[in-house]
């Protein structure tokens, strides 16, 4: 009888955004399962820092590469440093996100009309959507095509949001980028589960990280986050989310392709 294991043993995994909050969880996760862990991070202190504390927890190998996702030279450098230290990808993480809290027109009434106080602009929208859905397609392209090309039957998981889910009020340039994800991991499935490679999205809820820190100490905000929560009434944690990233990591996933798990304490059925 076949029993499916959790067991990362042998796999090399890229984790971009590796070094705090979701990335962090997943990172350390995939090595406590045997994996060699990519720490790929934007800020270079944290991704030396993430990358040699878990080689000394979980006695794994590590590569710390300093990379703005952005930047179309840094995944080439991410995936190049990564195939010759390693020789091989077996898992990308597309998990490096950022956000702005901003409505796309700002107005308060003026007498018997409205005044314009503040519009979203070009510079922000695209510090967003390049980083949450520009990134995560090009970064998979790059991996893919090692992957391809040494007949490795990996797998991409991209970190979408209950935001490309269910909608919310000043945050559309994320909204649309994460809605974006979950779409585009589809149509990569159509494009490569042909060479034996799995693509899935996981769509975390409101989770306790350094990026959220700030909206959560708010007593008035946090009320309002979790009174979407129908049952538990709490945030979530990066090992909420690290947890369904190893399933989907490991070959007890080999059947699981092209879908988006909700992790969000069961938001979306609002």
């Amino acid at each position: 009888m076949y029993i499916p294991k959790f067991d990362l043993t042998g796999k090399v995994a890229i984790v971009t955004g590796g070094g705090r909050g979701i990335g962090l969880a997943i990172a350390q996760t995939f090595a406590a399962y045997g994996a060699k862990v990519v720490i790929a991070e934007i800020l270079e202190d944290i991704c030396d820092k993430a990358a040699a504390d878990i080689a000394k927890e979980f006695g794994v190998e590590t590569l710390a590469v300093h990379t703005d996702v952005r930047k179309i030279a840094d995944l080439d450098n991410m995936v190049a440093k990564t195939v010759e230290k390693f020789g091989k990808i077996d898992i990308l993480v597309n998990n490096a996100g950022v956000g702005i809290t901003k409505k796309i027109i700002k107005a308060k009434p003026d007498g018997d009309s409205f005044a314009i106080k503040d519009m979203l602009n070009e510079e922000e929208w695209h510090y967003v959507v390049d980083t949450d859905l520009k990134a995560v397609m090009f970064a998979a392209q790059r991996v893919v095509k090692v992957m391809i090309e040494k007949g490795t039957q990996g797998n991409i998981i991209n970190i979408a949001s209950v935001g490309g889910i269910v909608a919310s009020s000043a945050i559309n340039p994320y909204l649309a980028a994460k809605a974006g994800v979950i779409h585009m991991t589809k149509g990569m499935v159509l494009e490569w589960a042909r060479y034996g490679i799995r693509i899935n999205a996981i769509a975390p809820g409101y989770v306790r990280t350094p990026m959220t820190e700030g909206t959560l100490q708010n007593e008035r905000a946090y009320n309002s986050i979790t009174s979407h929560v129908p049952s538990l009434k709490k945030i979530g944690e990066p090992m909420d989310i690290a947890a369904a990233a190893l399933y989907l990591a490991s070959d007890a996933a080999e059947w699981t392709n092209g879908i988006t798990i909700p992790v969000d304490g069961g938001r979306v059925v609002w």
